[in-house]
C-alpha cells in the first residue's frame, strides 16, 4: 500500500464493467474505494476498458500474469465473470495479492450508482428550489412595487377627496351665512313692499337701511361662478326662489319699483345652477368608479401573488427532500409533504410545535444542530444524523440549515433521506467484516459464542448442519475472527468430485504428471497457506481421500502429484457436512480416526424452523439486498405475508427464504410484499386441501365455495387455486349469488347465501 493509504489495483477483463470500475476509482466518490489503478489485462485489444486504460496512461496487457510483475500490486479485480479465470488467478497470484471477484465489484458499482443518483437528484432538487426562490422573490418584488405605486395613487386620490369634502363643508357654511343674511334683508324688503302694495306711496325704507341692504344684496348678486360652484347642495326650488328675489332686488336697488329682470336672465341663472350641480354629481360618480377600478386591480394582484405562492408550495411538495421552517423561537411554521410523510403526521399535529418535540436526535447530534442554528451561515456545514420520529421508525438523514431569505431569524431545515444508502453501506461493511450471520435467537447466540471461542485457536473444527443452514458463513466468520483474517480463505466443495480431480485440486500437480498437465499447478492447500481452508461436505469423499487428508492433517505437509518431495504448509482446516459422521463411521463409510482429527471443535447449526423468531430479521436483511439489487422501492412485508413466512417449515433453511424474498420482490407491484407475491409452494402450504378440494367434477358453485373455504376466505388465494384472476372471481361470486365479506387483511370467514 502506498503512502497515501491506497490499494494498488489491477483489473482483469476490459469490457464496459472495467471502464465503469475505472471511472469509480478515478472519481474517488466512495470512501470504500481508496484505490489506485496501475494495470489492466484483457485478451481483446479493442475492448472499451482496454482502450480506456491506454488513453489514461495505465499499463495494459493481454496476459493477466504480466500484472504480477507490477510493483506494489495489492489487489486484482476480476471482471470477466468466468469462474475458471477466477480460479486460475486465485491459484497463480502472489500470496500478498488479494482477489476481488466480479460479484463484489458489482456491489461496489451498485453503491456508486445509488449514491451518484442520490447526489444528482439532490442537486436537481436544490437547483429547482433556488430557481423557485428566485422566481418567487422576483414576482413578489414586481407585485410589491406595483402595489406600492397603486397604493400611492390611491392615497393621493383619497387626499384629494378629503380636500374636496373640506371645500364642500366650507361651501355649506357660506351658503348658510348667505341664507341668514338674505332672509334678514328680504324680510325688510317684503315689509316695504307690503306697505307699498297697501296704497301708501309715502312709505319709504330708511335711507341708511336701504343703502345697507343694497350693499348686502349687491355682494350676494356679484358672487362669482367659482363661488356658486362650491354650493353643491343648492336645490332647484331655491334657485327659482332666488330668481324671484332678484326681481325685487333689482327694483329696490334702482329705485324703480316697476322694473323687472327679464325672463331670459332668470332661465340663464337656473340653467347655470343646474349645470354646476350636475357636474359635481358626475365628479362624485367618477370618483366612486375609479375607486372600484383600483380595488379590482388590487384584488387581481393579490390573486396573482396567491397563485405564485401556490406554485411555489407545489414545487416544494414535489421535491424528494423534507423541508421544515421554524421561527425565531424554534417552532415549526411549515412542513412540505415529504417531511410530513416521513413523520406520518398531519399539519395540525406539527405546526406550532418546537422542533425538539418532533425530531428526536441523539444528544451529540442534537447539540450539533443547536450549534448550527446559533452559527452564522458561512460556517454551517451539512451533517449526518440518525433521526427518530417514533420508537419504530428511524432514518439516516443529511441535514442542512439555511437562513430564511425574508427573515434571517427564521431558519429552514433541509432533510435528505439517506436511509437506503446507509443501509447499503452497512451491508457492504458487514460483507467486508463477514457479519453475514443474522439472528437473535438463543440457538444463534450459542453459535456466535462458539465461533468466538473457536477463532482463538488453530484447531480443526467440524461444522454440522443441514443444507442451507449457513455452514460456509460460519467458516468465514471463524476465519475473519481469527489471527489469519488477513490471509486467504478458500472453500472447496468435496461433493461430486472423483479422487483424481479432488487430489489435483487439493494438493496440486507437477508439469507432465498426467496428460494435459502442461504446467505446474498449486493445490488449494498451498494457495491457502497461512490462511484457512474449508472442506465442504467432507462426508462425501472416498476412503482413499480420507486417508490422504488424515496424513496431511497429522504431518502438516502435502506432496504434489508427480513429485516425491513433500511441502510444508501452515493452514487452518475447517470441515463441514450435512451427514451424521458418527453414524457414517459406525457403518464403516468414514474413518473414525479422521473423524476424531477434524472434530476437535464442533458447531451444530440449528434448522430455520427451530429459530422462527429470526425469520423477520432474515426477511428484513434479504429484502434490503433484493431492493439494492433490483432498484425497486419495496420496503416492507404485509402482515398476512409475514404470517405465512413464519408458519412455513423452510425445508431449504436460510437459503430458501433468500430465494423467496428475491422472487417476491420481482413480483411485487408496490412498496409492500403481499401474500400473493410469495412463491406458490410457500403460499399453498397454508392451504394443503386446496388441490384436492377443487376438482373438475364439481359444478361451478361448488368449486368456488370449496376454493374459498380452503383459502380461509382469502379471495386472492382462492382465485389462484381456481386458475382465474381476482376480477373474474368477483364476477363469478356475483353471478353465483355468493357474497363474501370485504377483505380485512387477514383471512376472514366467508358468508355464503343459502339460496340456490
Amino acid at each position: 500500500m502506498d503512502q497515501a493509504g491506497k490499494l494498488n489495483v489491477a483489473i482483469v477483463g476490459g469490457g464496459l464493467g472495467c471502464k465503469a470500475i475505472m471511472d469509480m476509482i478515478f472519481a474517488e466518490k466512495l470512501s470504500q474505494l481508496r484505490m489506485r489503478l496501475i494495470g489492466v489485462a484483457c485478451t481483446n485489444r479493442k475492448a472499451p476498458g482496454y482502450r480506456y486504460a491506454q488513453e489514461m496512461g495505465i499499463y495494459a496487457t493481454q496476459d493477466y500474469r504480466n500484472l504480477y510483475k507490477l510493483e506494489g500490486l495489492n489487489m486484482i479485480i476480476e471482471l470477466t465473470g468466468r469462474e475458471e479465470v477466477a480460479n486460475e488467478i486465485s491459484q497463480t497470484k502472489p500470496e500478498h495479492v488479494r482477489l476481488m471477484d466480479h460479484v463484489a465489484a458489482h456491489l461496489f458499482w451498485d453503491v456508486f450508482q445509488i449514491e451518484e443518483t442520490g447526489l444528482a437528484e439532490r442537486k436537481r432538487g436544490e437547483e429547482a428550489l433556488r430557481k423557485a426562490h428566485a422566481e418567487l422573490e422576483k414576482r413578489v418584488e414586481e407585485r410589491t412595487a406595483k402595489l406600492a405605486k397603486t397604493t400611492g395613487q390611491l392615497k393621493l386620490e383619497l387626499t384629494e377627496r378629503k380636500r374636496v369634502e373640506g371645500a364642500l363643508r366650507q361651501s355649506e357654511e357660506i351658503l348658510r351665512t348667505i341664507n341668514v343674511e338674505m332672509a334678514q334683508g328680504l324680510s325688510e324688503v317684503f315689509k316695504a313692499l307690503n306697505e307699498i302694495s297697501s296704497g301708501d306711496p309715502e312709505v319709504r325704507i330708511p335711507e341708511t337701511s336701504k343703502l345697507d341692504l343694497i350693499a348686502k344684496l349687491k355682494h350676494m348678486v356679484n358672487l362669482t361662478a367659482a363661488d356658486l360652484a362650491e354650493i353643491v347642495d343648492l336645490s332647484h326650488e331655491f334657485a327659482i326662489g332666488l330668481a324671484e328675489h332678484f326681481d325685487v332686488l333689482h327694483r329696490v336697488s334702482r329705485g324703480d319699483l316697476t322694473a323687472r329682470v327679464s325672463g331670459g336672465s332668470q332661465v340663464e341663472l337656473l340653467e347655470s345652477l343646474k349645470k354646476v350641480t350636475n357636474q359635481m354629481i358626475e365628479s362624485v360618480f367618477q370618483e366612486m368608479a375609479e375607486r372600484q377600478r383600483v380595488e379590482a386591480k388590487l384584488e387581481e394582484m393579490f390573486e396573482k401573488i396567491k397563485k405564485g405562492h401556490d406554485d411555489h408550495l407545489s414545487i416544494l411538495n414535489m421535491l424528494r427532500l423534507g423541508i421544515a421552517t421554524i421561527d425565531q423561537d424554534g417552532r415549526v411554521t411549515f412542513l412540505n409533504e415529504t417531511a410530513r410523510h416521513l413523520m406520518k403526521k398531519g399539519k395540525k399535529a406539527v405546526l406550532g410545535k418546537h422542533w425538539e418535540e418532533l425530531f428526536f436526535f441523539k444528544e451529540n447530534d442534537k447539540a450539533r444542530l443547536q450549534d448550527m442554528l446559533r452559527s452564522v451561515r458561512k460556517v454551517r456545514r451539512k451533517f449526518q444524523a440518525q433521526v427518530e420520529f417514533d420508537p419504530e421508525r428511524r432514518y439516516w438523514m443529511d441535514i442542512e440549515v439555511q437562513d430564511d431569505p425574508r427573515t434571517p431569524d427564521r431558519k429552514i431545515f433541509f432533510l435528505y433521506d439517506m436511509s437506503e444508502i446507509y443501509d447499503l453501506r452497512r451491508m457492504l461493511e458487514d460483507k467486508a467484516q463477514f457479519h453475514d450471520l443474522v439472528g437473535k435467537s438463543k440457538p444463534m447466540q450459542a453459535v456466535y459464542q462458539q465461533i468466538q471461542e473457536i477463532s482463538k485457536v488453530d484447531w480443526t473444527a467440524l461444522i454440522e448442519g443441514q443444507t442451507g443452514t449457513g455452514k460456509e458463513l460460519v467458516a468465514r466468520a471463524i476465519h475473519f475472527s481469527s489471527h489469519r483474517k488477513n490471509k486467504s480463505f478458500i472453500a472447496v466443495n468435496c461433493a461430486g468430485l472423483d479422487d483424481s480431480l479432488l487430489t489435483t485440486q487439493l494438493f496440486g500437480h507437477k508439469r507432465g504428471a498426467f496428460t494435459g498437465a502442461v504446467e505446474d499447478h498449486k493445490g488449494f492447500f498451498e494457495v491457502a497457506n497461512g490462511g484457512t481452508l474449508l472442506l465442504d461436505e467432507i462426508g462425501d469423499i472416498s476412503k482413499n481421500m480420507q486417508t490422504s487428508l488424515l496424513r496431511v492433517l497429522e504431518e502438516k505437509e502435502i506432496t504434489r502429484l508427480g513429485e516425491s518431495r513433500p511441502r510444508k504448509i501452515d493452514v487452518r482446516v475447517l470441515a463441514s457436512t450435512h451427514r451424521d459422521l458418527s453414524q457414517e463411521a459406525a457403518e464403516g463409510r468414514f474413518r473414525p480416526d479422521l473423524l476424531y482429527r477434524i472434530r476437535i471443535a464442533r458447531i451444530k447449526l440449528p434448522l430455520l424452523r427451530e429459530r422462527r423468531e429470526d425469520i423477520p430479521l432474515l426477511v428484513a436483511s434479504f429484502l434490503g439486498q433484493s431492493r439494492a439489487a433490483t432498484g425497486k422501492p419495496v420496503k416492507d412485508v404485509s402482515r398476512e405475508a409475514m404470517r405465512i413466512l413464519l408458519q412455513y417449515d423452510w425445508p431449504g433453511n436460510v437459503r430458501e427464504p433468500k430465494s423467496a424474498i428475491d422472487f417476491a420482490t420481482l413480483q411485487c407491484k408496490g412498496s409492500m410484499i403481499s401474500a400473493e407475491d410469495l412463491p406458490s409452494e410457500i403460499l399453498y402450504s397454508q392451504y394443503p386441501r386446496a388441490l384436492a378440494a377443487v376438482t373438475p367434477h364439481q359444478d361451478e358453485k361448488q368449486r368456488v365455495l370449496a376454493a374459498l373455504e380452503t383459502a380461509k376466505g382469502n379471495r386472492t388465494v382462492a382465485a389462484r387455486q381456481l386458475g382465474i384472476s381476482r376480477a373474474t372471481l368477483y364476477r363469478r361470486l356475483a353471478s353465483l349469488d355468493i357474497s363474501p365479506p370485504e377483505d380485512q387483511g387477514a383471512p376472514t370467514p366467508i358468508k355464503i347465501s343459502h339460496e340456490t
